[in-house]
């Protein structure tokens, strides 16, 4: 009898072993395919590691894209590494409470042309939006979000502005860094 429930102990173990294994290449195809749904255009996704415990997730190779297909175009936003931290705890009380969320050597790139910002635009369909129904409870769900610490590095913003003049003005690189980073406050470098 009790070698029977060492070996359903060991195959529950294996069993969790490969499901962690497998998580994160299932967790990528998903993020990556549920946000080429919500966003216009195209995102990538290097690769994506997990803190179960703890957790967080990693994103590493994050890249926007304007357009659909692969191209020489430079991405709208890339960031080499986002690391956030939820509590699991706070999901009890109905709180989104990030602990942590660093975004690393990330780039905003923004166009200015006479008609405006160049940003995706859906593409419209050619049957009108079905209207959606109204809830029949119109109290909030009464959740709430919360984030502790917050911190950007190495990052630029690109703006090019095409409506002065014949050539587009330069474009800027913004990075702040204040003197001592704290909790609960932005960071900046």
């Amino acid at each position: 009898m009790r070698q029977r429930r060492v070996q359903v102990l060991l195959a529950v173990v294996v069993l969790l072993a490969i499901v962690r294994v497998a998580l994160p290449y299932v967790l990528r195809s998903v993020i990556v395919s549920q946000a080429d749904q919500a966003l216009v255009g195209r995102v990538a996704l290097e690769d994506l590691d997990l803190s179960l415990i703890r957790g967080g997730v990693t994103l590493h190779g994050l890249g926007v894209h304007v357009d659909e297909l692969p191209s020489a175009e430079p991405a709208l936003f890339e960031a080499k590494r986002l690391w956030t931290q939820i509590s699991w705890l706070a999901l009890f009380t109905k709180t989104i409470e990030v602990e942590e969320f660093e975004l690393d050597g990330f780039v905003v790139r923004l166009d200015r042309m006479k008609e405006g910002m160049v940003l995706p635009r859906p593409v419209p369909s050619e049957a009108p939006p079905e209207p959606e129904p109204e809830p029949e409870n119109a109290e909030p769900l009464g959740w709430s979000f919360a984030a502790d610490d917050v911190a950007f590095r190495d990052g630029q913003i690109h703006f090019q502005d095409h409506t002065v003049g014949t050539e587009p003005a330069a474009s800027r690189q913004v990075n702040k860094a204040p003197s001592a980073p704290s909790r609960s406050a932005s960071t900046f470098r």
